[in-house]
């Protein structure tokens, strides 16, 4: 990760830029339910952008940044604009901005909106000039036009919106027996609504699979006949050393739900050691069935 990363912003149906006096709006996704486009724009995995000024609607903003460029331009009429004051204070600084292109999060403009806003925005061309061409020449950027280009197909296309189906993790402690049955079903009657992953737990290792539910019928449940074996790890911490331990699993937890993009986490059953698998799916944001 940049060391140097100020403040990260996600994307929106709204992308807004300070323009001459009013504000550039462009939508993302009008033609799906909101779940759907930010399933789909997350499972695109696209790389994080850097952008001159961050959007100021949602905004995360380390804290030691804080402490060296300071708080917020008070002198902001409706602190519709200290946001991008602050994001723009942090790049003279040598600070960067990001766009998170792997989050979505939907903007409602009517609610937080103030018509005479305006103020704040000329107030920010007075302090930043030179702020005008450089947002034009991000807009006009071979990365960022891509990076539009790759929503905007994504979002038109057929096959994607057809199968833009969520990902589920089930944990269990078996590969066979009652619970791994019980796992099988509930996979094939969510198969409309979910990609289905296994994560098998014992003491000495961790094996991954990913469930083809079109394979598999309530009397065929053997694993060359639906079940796609994806990877197997051997802990190499002693169960005796419960701190080495939990730093492995929850290493290994936390590249799974990543890599795979997990929205949900549905534990069956789960052995002693598996320490804070829920613990890793909360910090990420993601639903934890018990």
């Amino acid at each position: 990760m940049d060391d140097k990363i100020a403040t990260v912003t996600p994307l929106s149906n709204s992308i807004r830029e300070v323009s001459d006096s009013t504000k550039k709006e462009s939508s993302i996704g009008d033609n799906l339910e909101l779940n759907d486009v930010a399933n789909i724009i997350e499972k695109l995995s696209m790389e994080p952008i850097n952008t001159p000024v961050a959007d100021d609607f949602c905004m995360f903003i380390k804290r030691c940044v804080i402490n060296e460029i300071g708080i917020f331009d008070l002198g902001f009429k409706h602190e519709y604009g200290a946001e991008k004051d602050f994001s723009i204070r942090a790049t003279t600084q040598g600070w960067n901005n990001i766009i998170d292109t792997t989050t979505y999060i939907y903007h409602n403009k009517n609610v937080s909106k103030i018509d005479d806003d305006i103020d704040d925005n000329e107030y920010l061309k007075l302090k930043y000039p030179e702020i005008k061409n450089k947002i034009i020449e991000f807009n006009n950027s071979s990365e960022y036009k891509n990076l539009q280009i790759c929503i905007n197909r994504s979002l038109n296309d057929k096959h994607i919106i057809e199968n833009n189906r969520k990902n589920i993790l089930y944990v269990i402690d078996e590969e066979k027996g009652s619970q791994f049955k019980l796992t099988l079903d509930q996979s094939i009657k969510l198969s409309n609504k979910y990609d289905s992953y296994i994560l098998i737990l014992s003491e000495e290792f961790l094996k991954l699979y990913k469930i083809n539910p079109n394979k598999l019928t309530k009397d065929n449940v053997e694993f060359n006949k639906g079940i796609v074996f994806i990877n197997k790890w051997k802990l190499t911490a002693s169960p005796m050393n419960k701190e080495s331990l939990i730093g492995e699993l929850e290493q290994i937890y936390f590249n799974i739900l990543k890599q795979l993009n997990i929205d949900v986490v549905h534990i069956q059953h789960i052995p002693n050691n598996s320490f804070n698998i829920q613990k890793v799916a909360h910090k990420m944001g993601l639903d934890v069935e018990e």
